[in-house]
């Protein structure tokens, strides 16, 4: 029989790329239990996992960074080659610890639909299956551990940067960490485009993020450095949807 799940339009399909056989059944065993979740396969290496998302229909792609052939960053390039040619795919990264260098890459050209968790993370089914779907549905989501590497990566000074701000640019910044374009931004502050991004300017300089494309992108950091600022966004330890 087939599962009425495989066809319907609101389930999200879900590729793991894990060659840790006991911890991929864990991750299979947490996502088939949800009635909006269908795993469409599991792959134990990058070009099993490539082939898997190439013939099958896929929403979201929960990967191990590191994975055969060579056990360094496989889920990375996975990312990367459905960043180009995929891109309404969202990727998930799944890490043991976080890496500096794998994360700023990951949400340097592309924030939609993007997610880095830290492995422990599976260990909270709700967790887990939230981040699915928040990505899933173009949002993305940063483990808290991964926010505190990448501002201690960059220096301590943001907290205190934040004071600097004014009003209008707290809102900006605000909006910008719940996602929000700039024109979502002005119609939701009631102000011109113009000065939505006369603000953003300032509240980059203000902070002390260039536009280096080695880096996070601008609105990501600045978004970061808010959340990480923010008591109640991580209060639980939760992971971040921005």
């Amino acid at each position: 029989m087939t599962d009425p799940r495989a066809t319907s339009p609101s389930i999200i399909r879900v590729a793991v790329g894990e060659d840790n056989a006991i911890f991929a059944r864990g991750i299979e065993q947490i996502l088939s239990e949800a009635k909006d979740i269908r795993v469409v396969g599991v792959a134990a290496d990058r070009d099993a996992l490539l082939a898997l998302v190439q013939r099958e229909q896929v929403d979201v792609v929960l990967t191990d960074i590191r994975m055969p052939p060579t056990l360094t960053d496989e889920g990375l390039q996975v990312a990367r080659k459905l960043l180009a040619n995929r891109s309404a795919v969202g990727v998930i990264l799944l890490s043991q610890y976080v890496d500096t260098a794998v994360a700023l890459e990951m949400f340097a050209s592309a924030t939609k639909r993007r997610g880095y968790l830290l492995k422990d993370r599976v260990g909270r089914p709700a967790t887990l299956l939230q981040a699915v779907r928040d990505v899933a549905d173009g949002g993305t989501v940063v483990d808290p551990e991964v926010v505190e590497v990448l501002l201690n990566a960059r220096g301590s000074g943001e907290g205190a940067a934040l004071t600097g701000l004014t009003v209008r640019e707290m809102d900006v910044l605000r909006l910008v960490a719940q996602g929000l374009a700039n024109q979502g931004i002005a119609d939701r502050l009631n102000i011109g485009r113009p000065a939505v991004e006369k603000n953003l300017t300032s509240v980059f300089n203000k902070l002390g993020i260039d536009d280096d494309a080695s880096h996070v992108n601008r609105r990501v950091s600045a978004a970061l450095i808010y959340l990480a600022n923010n008591q109640g966004a991580a209060a639980e330890g939760n992971p971040i949807l921005l």
